[in-house]
């Protein structure tokens, strides 16, 4: 027989001092809408005992189920609620957890509407809850090897102040997508709070979450390396994510740097985005392997940890065509970074100074290739992958003259020089007296005495170029013939002195008796064999006395010359 129990609430409702205990035989107790039902302790519905409540419930103590407990309304209690029987509830029912340490335990199915934390102490699941909306407050539910399961999909059916959800177990905080939108999932450690926002960009589907605060090798799983970006993971902390319905969109919660607490090195950049790159990812994607780049097509769950990419592989610039041997020649990385170290090297040259800074100075050698690589590292120990710029060299042309130098060569008197360069488009003469020709062979004159260095250098069609030095000296000195015949026949008719660089000039000629026959102070005149009054000498031997000033010195010469016709 079904015994049927009404319970009217008149004012302010109806207080039970003591436990409720609704024994089996079919009993059904039933809370009538709009009565509150007080229970100073505990309450146990028995096997085949109903408990229908469609008013307010509150409980201050534990509830036992071992039979039918159904509510439409609001329940709310302070204790344990233990589930071995069959629980239904409405999508807009309250499921109140008022208490400060409260424990959802049993074998039976919880399923409710709104599941709602309003105490502040911890809430923890030895059993899988499903609700339609789940309102943290400031509590902390510890799901252990178990789900908190929220049934729909609007992104505001999650709420929270100062709470989250933690597994210390493999269980997790799972929410249905909604298409096209980032939901927040407020999880954590039991210390750490660490959410994230998981959006399904192109399918629905169920989605959980975990988040632990211990290596996820300890837990069995191993760790795969997703992209040759990464240098390090955390594997201190990572995210385990169940499911499996395709592409996925994540990002760090706007609420929490999820940086924050982490080892220095467990973040990339200030930009906290930049950890959350989504990657294709899935040819290596294996069941329970940890990754540490976001990915897409979950396979039946997937483990994720913080991660520190590399830095960015340097840019390097400097000349990649140059000339054998080519020495200084400066190489730099395009963005510098003060807080990077460098490391260079030179295949085929030698690097001057320092290798570990953002410029470097290369002498190359003969070789007819080589190669300059860059790594950079950051204060983290992550290095980036070098690089490399190959540099060719062209051959140089070969710079050579020669000087058409007569024996006695003066001031005056133009000299020829003879380019024997090989491979050369250009030429550049410099003579050493302030003169310079661009041709190929130039022809010069030298109006003082000295000693000269002259310089060519040549080069060819690629840029390459190449040069030599040679010296010539310019005397300063005088030359005097020996014999002259001023017959008029137009061969050797003058006595003339070939003198370089002489100022000051004094000729005289004597015959042998000691008598002067001519004069002059012109510097470079000549003698014809006459007198001073225009009379030719006889043939003979003459005698020659000459006074002169150079720059450096000064002459005086005594010789003779033979006169004949």
């Amino acid at each position: 027989m079904k015994h049927v129990l009404l319970i009217f609430c008149v004012l302010f409702g109806s207080l039970l001092n003591g436990q409720l205990f609704i024994k089996g035989g079919n009993t059904v107790l039933t809370v009538l809408d709009n009565c509150n039902l007080f229970i100073n302790d505990s309450l146990v519905v028995d096997e085949d005992a109903s408990l229908l409540n469609s008013g307010e419930l509150l409980v201050s103590g534990h509830i036992q189920n071992q039979g039918t407990l159904s509510n439409v309304r609001s329940i709310d209690f302070t204790g344990n609620f233990i589930q071995n029987g069959t629980l239904t509830s409405t999508n807009n029912s309250d499921f109140l957890l008022s208490g400060t340490d409260q424990e959802i335990s049993g074998t039976g199915i919880v399923e409710t509407g709104n599941f709602i934390c309003s105490g502040d102490g911890l809430k923890t699941l030895s059993q899988s809850v499903s609700c339609w909306k789940l309102a943290i407050n400031n509590s902390k539910i510890n799901t252990q090897a178990d789900s908190l399961i929220v049934l729909t999909d609007s992104i505001d059916t999650v709420t929270r102040n100062t709470g989250w959800v933690f597994s210390d177990q493999n269980g997790g905080l799972f929410r249905n997508l909604f298409l096209g939108q980032l939901s927040i999932f407020p999880v954590g450690s039991e210390t750490q709070y660490r959410p994230l926002k998981i959006g399904a960009p192109t399918s629905f589907g169920q989605v959980g979450l975990r988040f632990a605060d211990v290596s996820a090798a300890d837990e069995g799983i191993p760790l795969v390396l997703a992209s040759p970006e990464i240098c390090k993971v955390d594997d201190r902390y990572y995210f385990r994510i169940y499911g499996n319905i395709g592409e996925l969109s994540i990002e760090s919660s706007s609420e929490i740097d999820f940086t924050q607490g982490l080892e220095p090195w467990a973040f990339t950049s200030v930009d906290v985005q930049d950890q959350w790159t989504i990657s294709d990812v899935t040819s290596i994607i294996q069941n329970d392997s940890l990754i540490t780049q976001w990915a897409v097509n979950l396979q039946n769950g997937l483990a994720i940890s913080p991660y520190l990419k590399r830095p960015s592989t340097p840019e390097v610039f400097g000349p990649d065509t140059l000339c054998i041997n080519s020495a200084s020649v400066i190489y730099e990385v395009a963005s510098a970074n003060n807080d990077f170290n460098y490391l260079w090297s030179a295949s085929g040259g030698q690097v001057s100074g320092s290798s570990n800074t953002n410029e470097i100075v290369i002498d190359w050698d003969n070789s007819t290739i080589g190669n300059v690589s860059l790594l950079v590292s950051d204060t983290n120990g992550c290095s980036s992958f070098p690089a490399s710029l190959n540099v060719f060299f062209n051959p140089r042309p070969e710079a050579d003259f020669t000087v058409d130098l007569p024996d006695y060569p003066s001031t005056g008197e133009n000299i020829s020089f003879i380019n024997q360069s090989i491979g050369g488009v250009a030429y550049f003469w410099s003579f050493g007296n302030g003169e310079v020709s661009s041709v190929i062979n130039p022809f010069e004159d030298y109006s003082e005495p000295g000693i000269y260095m002259v310089e060519l250098k040549v080069q060819d069609e690629n840029g390459c170029r190449d040069s030599v030095r040679s010296e010539i000296q310019i005397p300063e000195d005088l030359i005097f013939p020996d014999a002259f015949s001023p017959n008029g026949d137009g061969i050797n008719d003058f006595f003339q002195i070939q003198s370089s660089g002489m100022k000051d000039y004094s000729l005289q000629i004597f015959d042998r008796w000691g008598n002067q026959v001519f004069e002059s102070n012109k510097p470079g005149y000549y003698w014809n064999g006459r007198t001073s009054n225009g009379t030719l000498v006889p043939a003979g031997t003459y005698f020659v006395l000459l006074r002169a000033a150079g720059t450096t010195k000064t002459f005086e010469k005594r010789t003779s010359v033979s006169v004949f016709y």
